[in-house]
């Protein structure tokens, strides 16, 4: 007799596992665990289309749009970097909390982290560089200059000489601007993406950038031409946002975490002081205070956009004077202003004309949303200055101010940006405050989330477009606006998916202000997961049909052991939902009766633009005419390979069999096909085509003629 090596395994052993549909009934799935499944999902499209990780040219800096339907060419879209590399960082400041608070790992999130700080400093440092070549004799300024195809309007100033210009280099093979340089002034260029980036993406031909790359598919459809290099001035608007990020690292990571040898707490804090202490000094005293001038161009001219920062001057002080100098600002009426203006301090212009000017323009705003685009511009940035700032604080009363009036505006129903408020209640919590302003906001931020497609955000015009989530923003658009094409320009100008960086931060948002709720799912990162011998399930209730457990990652690795205790309300309930590969361990098993359900995406659930998710509702999984298939024992004897594999797979046994039946199953337990009067010699090869079915893994049964002995074999079809 045939001597044969079992081991115990459900019968669809990688992946392959069956869930019935009564068993679906049963679960009781809290919608948070679609909300992050999304979230993870969106961070994985940021890295691999929006951005690249790393410290050079264009790195860190996410792209606005990506239009990967272009009928010529999938291109990204850089434009406002300063603005996104700060919400950016937010993103992973919050992210990195919250890991920690669920004993996840770190190391992936705090290496981004130390990149965009680096990214930072890497865009002050060129800014020199890029318009060190732009003092040519003539003494015009071509700051905001316009592209080379309007280099002929002769009436404009900005135009007058261009062609003069010497280009900035920019050299592909050492990937650095020419001439290098190390001077940290606190002025920054939005971006530095240059034309070859789109080579480090994923499907992506072409990049349009702010510095240096300008694609000209709209009008020659053939491709995209580099362009004299220039640099897009910093502006007020951006650093707004800038100084979101930089105050999230610096509240959320704690000052003894260091990377690669970098304090990160402290360089957030360092970063903050000289791009800040830049401004606030009227450009190093070229300008009045708060006036954002160009230090690298003849006489240090104000820049072409958002130069004046005076009416913001007061939160940006007070920001400065807690992240920098460690100020307590504590808002008391009488003592605040001797607090606000004592050395050393960033109030660089008279405090009450500074904080009256601040008042007047947000109130203005807060009560009157008129249908204009001007207005939520401005709104956005006065609701996040007043989030990160506090300015409204604490007063004798016990309320928190910023809190009222940020819900004030932000609760709106024409405008519908809880994010701030949330941000505010994060970075400065206020229990009384909250119970009072966000508990009863929480049911409008899960709308929001619930109604994030799985695909991402995306606009490709009226006809084809997000509800709600179309812009590369939501929270720059009033409510009333968002799905309006004359009121939002997504509709217009910027076509594609966007990076998701809203959507990501008013998850994490919701994660740290709601955390004590009973509905919610611990907080994991999609990196490898491995559960380990001697994990047994349910465990304090955790995984039970009364309180069922998914586990979401790229790749699942475990030797978990479920059990059937004694009654449904303890028997197991555990799902795995992998990007890439499930892997159950030999000391893996399911006692008869727990339940256990296993998927890997095949790209089904959202492809419609292209995006593979695992995100699918109850009725999705639920599977009706299946054949449930026992547990049995998997012999190690029957070799298939190569696994996985897309079009032809090998059978191979270490003995003949003639006359065989071979069966196919699908994952829940569906019988795909039979083939019959199989026959396989010992030690050869039986081919078997594969290329008909669907991307998935299944399970082979061989059966043997006249013979209660079957084979079984998992596939995993690519």
């Amino acid at each position: 007799m045939i001597q044969h090596t079992y081991r115990k395994i459900l019968a669809l052993f990688l992946l392959c596992l069956y869930l019935g549909v009564e068993a679906h009934a049963q679960l009781n799935i809290p919608p948070d665990y679609y909300y992050q499944q999304k979230y993870w999902m969106t961070r994985k499209r940021l890295k691999e289309n929006f951005l690249h990780v790393g410290n050079e040219p264009g790195d860190m800096i996410p792209a606005g749009e990506y239009n990967k339907y272009h009928p010529e060419a999938r291109y990204l879209y850089h434009g406002d970097g300063l603005i996104k590399l700060g919400w950016y960082m937010a993103v992973l400041a919050t992210e990195y909390h919250l890991l920690v608070a669920n004993n996840q790992p770190t190391e992936g999130t705090l290496e981004e982290i130390y990149y965009a700080l680096q990214t930072v400093d890497r865009l002050d440092a060129v800014s020199g560089p890029m318009f060190s070549w732009y003092n040519y004799p003539n003494g015009y300024l071509p700051k905001d200059i316009k592209r080379w195809e309007d280099t002929e309007t002769s009436n404009d100033p900005y135009t007058l000489g261009y062609q003069q210009i010497t280009e900035l280099l920019y050299d592909p093979v050492n990937k650095k601007y020419l001439p290098a340089s190390n001077t940290l002034d606190g002025f920054l260029v939005r971006d530095d993406v240059p034309c070859e980036y789109f080579s480090k993406l994923k499907d992506v031909d072409c990049i349009r950038s702010s510095s240096g790359c300008y694609s000209t598919l709209y009008d020659d459809p053939a491709g995209w031409t580099r362009r004299e290099y220039y640099g897009a001035e910093e502006s007020q608007d951006q650093l707004v946002f800038l100084f979101m990020g930089l105050k999230c690292i610096h509240h959320f990571i704690p000052a003894s975490v260091t990377y690669n040898g970098l304090n990160l707490n402290n360089r957030a804090q360092t970063q903050l002081s000289r791009i800040l202490g830049y401004a606030a000094s009227g450009s190093n005293g070229t300008q009045l205070p708060y006036t954002i001038a160009n230090p690298h161009l003849s006489g240090a001219p104000k820049v072409a956009r958002g130069a004046d920062m005076s009416i913001y001057a007061y939160p940006f002080a007070v920001l400065g004077n807690t992240v920098v100098h460690g100020k307590n600002f504590h808002g008391d009426p009488i003592v605040q202003p001797i607090h606000n203006t004592a050395a050393p301090t960033f109030f660089t212009l008279p405090e009450g004309g500074a904080y009256q000017a601040f008042n007047a323009s947000f109130f203005l705003v807060s009560n009157f949303t008129a249908p204009n685009k001007n207005y939520q511009d401005n709104d956005t940035k006065e609701a996040a200055l007043v989030a990160i700032s506090n300015m409204y604080a604490r007063t004798l009363t016990g309320k928190n101010n910023s809190l009222l009036e940020l819900s004030t505006l932000c609760h709106n129903s024409n405008v519908r940006w809880p994010i701030y408020t949330l941000l505010n209640n994060a970075l400065f919590p206020d229990n009384s405050a909250f119970n009072t302003f966000l508990v009863g906001q929480k049911d409008d931020v899960e709308s929001m989330l619930n109604s994030y497609p799985c695909e991402g955000s995306y606009n490709y015009g009226v006809s084809n477009y997000a509800v709600n989530w179309n812009g590369w923003n939501r929270f720059f658009v009033y409510a009333n606006h968002v799905n309006s094409p004359d009121m939002n320009d997504a509709f217009d100008k910027f076509h594609g998916h966007r990076a998701g960086l809203d959507y990501m931060l008013l998850y994490n948002l919701y994660k740290i202000n709601f955390m004590q709720d009973g509905n919610q799912v611990s907080y994991q990162s999609i990196e490898n997961l491995n559960i380990p011998q001697g994990s047994y399930y349910p465990f304090l209730g955790l995984g039970s049909v009364a309180n069922p457990l998914r586990q979401f990652a790229e790749k699942i690795e475990s030797s978990a052991v479920l059990n059937n205790v004694s009654g449904n309300t303890t028997t197991a309930n555990v799902s795995y939902h992998a990007l890439s590969e499930i892997n159950l361990k030999p000391d893996f098993h399911v006692k008869p009766g727990a339940l256990f359900h296993a998927k890997m995406t095949t790209g089904s659930e959202c492809d419609q633009y292209g995006y593979k998710s695992t995100v699918i509702s109850l009725e999705d999984e639920v599977q009706t005419g299946s054949t449930s298939i026992e547990t049995v024992e998997i012999d190690e004897d029957l070799q298939i390979f190569p696994n996985p594999s897309k079009e032809q797979v090998y059978l191979k046994l270490n003995q003949s069999v003639e006359n065989a039946t071979l069966q196919v199953y699908s994952y829940t337990g569906q019988l795909m096909e039979t083939h019959l009067n199989i026959t396989i010699r010992k030690g050869e090869n039986y081919a078997f085509e594969i290329g008909h079915l669907s991307p998935g893994t299944y399970t082979c049964r061989l059966i043997l003629t006249n013979s209660q002995i079957s084979y079984y074999g998992k596939l995993a079809k690519m």
